[in-house]
């Protein structure tokens, strides 16, 4: 048994199909098939129950995921203590990114730029967490909200929503307005985690309204294109801002201050998940996060407020607009490696947040 072995073990029991652990390890498919079949053969058990081209661990491949992730986490520690002595950092991370994380993104990315020994695998699907999946990953950045519950974390930044519509729209020209202003609109609503598109949903009641739904879809680069022919209007994601009092200016539009605000422990509360494909960064292991993502971020900055491609503009909505607070956490400190205890240092730091022993209180209960 080899140690490239556990890790594609682990790899696959984690995303339950061996076409996307292939890609996420560039692999081919039938290299990581014969792999697993072969760690099957020396253990003389199955570890998964196949069902067409889905994979379920058994109770045995369970048992066996705790084992081998904990051995990788001895060894992790081992080599990462040898790379202290020598004044360098290796290992592996598992980091999963989850909602509109454009700055956790640039931070991974600072890190794996000046740590160039660590491998990381970065796992950008779409999908609910709870504290249970957080044992998964050294760490996770997630959005506040109902799909990400019992997640014991710490919030780094806020953003706030804004409204994408086609160019053509009777207001795509205003920078600030209503929601209540399209009533008569259809929208083109995002569902990639749970809640999504109720929450969505409960925002157009709350203004007074019940939206015309003309889509519903997964993916970010879906609704842009519908939005941009003018099939509809949907939410969007306004850039994020890193605990920031709120001020509002005279059109009354939410603006961030330059003031910082204390960072306290984050638990879900309602907000609003809003429209985004994987962070920007995709699935990948072991490359550099500003490499192109299979899905970028559907409504990407840009300095004036009309879309890179000119069919879509961002329209402020006015005081009162949802916020969405962005946090991150990890397994209880005493079950990290050295290398995971090292980025949670750097992750800290890179948002100037304190690093003491209320750092640890924090994370126990996940």
């Amino acid at each position: 048994m080899e140690i490239h072995q556990l890790k594609y073990f682990i790899c696959v029991a984690k995303l339950e199909s061996i076409s996307k652990a292939a890609t996420t390890l560039h692999l081919s498919q039938p290299a990581l098939s014969k792999s697993i079949a072969k760690l099957e053969d020396e253990l003389g058990v199955l570890l998964f129950d196949r069902s067409g081209k889905r994979l379920h661990l058994n109770d045995r491949g369970r048992l066996f995921l705790e084992g081998a992730e904990k051995a990788l986490r001895e060894l992790d520690s081992a080599a990462a203590s040898v790379s202290a002595e020598a004044g360098s950092l290796q290992g592996s991370l598992s980091i999963g990114v989850f909602g509109m994380q454009n700055d956790a993104i640039s931070c991974i990315q600072r890190f794996m730029q000046e740590n160039r020994r660590v491998h990381v695998m970065l796992d950008a699907r779409q999908r609910s967490i709870t504290a249970r999946v957080v044992r998964e990953f050294d760490m996770v950045f997630y959005p506040e909200g109902p799909a990400f519950g019992g997640i014991a974390g710490i919030p780094y930044a806020r953003n706030h929503i804004r409204l994408a519509v086609p160019a053509s729209h009777p207001l795509a020209t205003a920078r600030v307005a209503d929601l209540a202003q399209f009533r008569d609109d259809p929208f083109i609503f995002m569902n990639t985690t749970a809640g999504m598109y109720e929450q969505s949903y409960q925002l157009c009641v709350e203004s007074g309204f019940s939206p015309w739904v003309r889509a519903v879809t997964s993916s970010g680069a879906a609704q842009q294109r519908l939005i941009g022919a003018g099939l509809g209007i949907g939410f969007a994601d306004a850039p994020s801002y890193r605990l920031s009092e709120r001020t509002t200016a005279q059109d009354g539009a939410i603006r961030p201050s330059t003031a910082e605000a204390p960072a306290k422990p984050c638990r879900t509360t309602h907000s609003l998940c809003n429209a985004t494909d994987g962070a920007s960064a995709g699935k990948a292991t072991g490359r550099s996060p500003d490499a192109p993502a299979e899905n970028p971020a559907p409504f990407a900055e840009s300095p004036s407020p009309v879309m890179a491609h000119q069919q879509v503009r961002l329209i402020e909505l006015r005081s009162g607009s949802p916020e969405q607070t962005l946090c991150f956490a990890c397994r209880p400190l005493h079950l990290l490696s050295p290398t995971a205890r090292e980025f949670l240092s750097f992750v800290l730091q890179h948002f100037a947040l304190p690093d003491d022993n209320r750092v640890a209180l924090r994370f126990e209960g996940n």
